[in-house]
């Protein structure tokens, strides 16, 4: 989808900056979102706050979430 497009390329943009708070709550991230986060958590150290409230997150989406938050030592 749109969105997850668009998700990805903000994740990817946003890499080299410190950024410590992301609230996408509402949205549809689907796979392709849940990949892209995935990528983004892997080489984020400076997260502190990840709200996807009401996302609707389907099970491969969450794992891929809890696979790169558990491997990223740093968060």
């Amino acid at each position: 989808s749109d969105l997850c497009m668009s998700t990805a390329a903000m994740l990817v943009f946003c890499k080299d900056f410190k950024i410590t708070h992301i609230d996408l709550s509402n949205n549809f991230l689907d796979v392709d979102g849940g990949k892209a986060f995935n990528e983004f958590l892997w080489t984020n150290s400076y997260l502190k706050t990840l709200r996807l409230t009401g996302c609707k997150l389907g099970k491969r989406t969450a794992e891929l979430l809890l696979e790169s938050w558990e491997e990223n030592k740093e968060l």
